[in-house]
């Protein structure tokens, strides 16, 4: 080559620029909000619905709707200070699913997103601290590094804190399983049961704040010691909301726990079709009834989960349980109006059966039903000792919102000055309280209607 001849160009230098995670998600809008509002990420850009891109200062993440990848994955996220981004977090109400912990590379925490992918968020480590425990993607807890001979060799269930470290490993794969039934990732839990067949099996003795945060008194109530099966009723509430394939995930717990401890299921599906007879989220989800017939194909008993149903107003819900053998009862042939059968119920049922016929009538509206039972002699200003003894069943009618049924119960003697015990309202306060609670006019309206008769009759108590 001559030195007039032209050099050819240099080549470019080839540079990896940078790496952001994808986590797959199960609802892009609901994830958004999460990051956003919790995480305090800011969206910079969204595709046609199932793809965006989020930014926090310097640091970037990909959400993907349904695609690219496994919703469990996990991403490291490096900050400043570890400490105060958990502080921030968990005031924000983010999922921490482990504590900012020491170790030798980092000092970091993980944090879960509403799909179970898992953000480890960490800065320096802390000098002259030891190093803590290591929380794994099965929800298993591992020594800290250079933990003594002996704890490292301990089999599983002895040695120092062998007993909270069984509580903390329960609480972890009690969470990821139920972040599957939430997202409705039958595989997932498959593949988790399958890892864990004794999951199917226990009872979650010791709730972490994953869970006690959002149903707080209910686990030292009727949702004490869950046993997994029972998340599916979405009763007590948790998220608002359940997968349209929740009916395909009970099967999946009902047909693990039949393998690995069949003398546990009967009480875990009696129980959980009580749970999802009650839950008004089941019935609004349009799930209700095949979540009840997966249960009765479990070896679930009807009899008496009907009345349980209509204490929150699932009347087709009952009526599909007898329809499905459960036996008629006197407060479900009441509601359900059943007339002859009430003629022949009635009769034989006791001073408290009535008692609380006459409650849930009065809680569904039933007017022509409690018009039909007083006649069997029932006490119009007496509460039921087994639903919601507060109030007489005046109030409980008042809260029905039907001006037809405090119509009839007044007329039969009611009393308009009683007050319940837990709040010390009278009829006409509830209605009052209804009214102002309601946000749409047409939704506070039935019970303007009823605080307006109500006035009237403590005015005038000859009309």
């Amino acid at each position: 080559m001559s030195g007039t001849e032209a050099k050819p160009a240099a080549r470019a230098v080839l540079r990896f620029e940078g790496a952001t995670p994808i986590l797959r998600v199960k609802d892009l809008r609901a994830s958004l909000a999460y990051y956003v509002n919790v995480l305090g990420f800011k969206v910079d850009f969204e595709g046609p619905g199932i793809f965006a891109g989020l930014s926090r200062d310097r640091c970037s993440v990909y959400l993907c709707q349904g695609n690219q990848g496994h919703t469990g994955g996990w991403a490291w996220i490096g900050v400043t200070d570890c400490a105060a981004a958990h502080d921030e977090l968990k005031a924000k109400g983010a999922r921490i699913r482990h504590a900012p912990t020491n170790y030798p590379w980092a000092y970091e925490m993980q944090v879960e997103d509403i799909d179970g992918n898992v953000l480890r968020i960490g800065s320096e480590p802390l000098e002259d601290q030891p190093a803590g425990e290591w929380l794994d993607m099965q929800g298993r807890i591992w020594p800290p590094a250079g933990a003594d001979d002996a704890r490292s060799a301990a089999p599983a269930g002895t040695g120092p804190g062998a007993a909270t470290n069984d509580a903390l490993n329960q609480d972890a794969l009690f969470r990821e399983a139920v972040s599957h039934v939430d997202a409705g990732d039958v595989v997932a839990l498959e593949r988790l049961l399958a890892a864990h067949p004794r999951l199917a099996c226990e009872r979650l003795d010791s709730p972490g704040e994953w869970l006690r945060a959002k149903v707080g008194g209910a686990l030292d109530g009727f949702f004490r010691r869950p046993y997994l099966l029972w998340f599916v009723a979405e009763d007590p509430v948790r998220n608002g909301r359940l997968p349209k394939n929740i009916a395909q995930t009970a099967g999946a717990l009902i047909r693990s726990a039949q393998r690995a401890c069949p003398e546990k299921l009967g009480e875990q599906v009696d129980y959980a079709l009580r749970l999802v007879a009650w839950s008004w989220i089941a019935r609004e989800c349009g799930v209700q009834l095949e979540l009840l017939d997966v249960l009765l194909a479990g070896g679930a008993s009807p009899d008496g989960v009907s009345n349980d149903a209509l204490v929150n107003g699932n009347v087709a819900a009952a009526a599909h349980l007898i329809e499905r053998g459960a036996a008629l009862t006197l407060p479900t042939a009441l509601c359900l109006e059943r007339w002859e059968a009430l003629a022949h119920l009635a009769p034989s049922a006791n001073a408290a059966q009535k008692q609380f016929a006459l409650v849930l009538a009065a809680l569904n509206g039933k007017a022509e039903a409690i018009r039909r039972l007083i006649p069997f002699g029932v006490e119009v200003n007496a509460p039921s000792a087994d639903l919601y003894p507060h109030g007489t069943p005046l109030h409980h009618a008042v809260c029905s919102g039907s001006l037809e049924t405090v119509r009839v119960l007044v007329e039969a003697g009611a009393d308009l000055n009683a007050t319940d015990t837990a709040w010390h309202g009278t009829p006409l306060g509830w209605a009052e309280h209804y009214v102002g609670e309601k946000k749409r006019e047409e939704d506070a309206k039935p019970y303007s209607e009823i605080a307006a008769y109500l006035r009237q009759r403590r005015a005038r108590p000859d009309q």
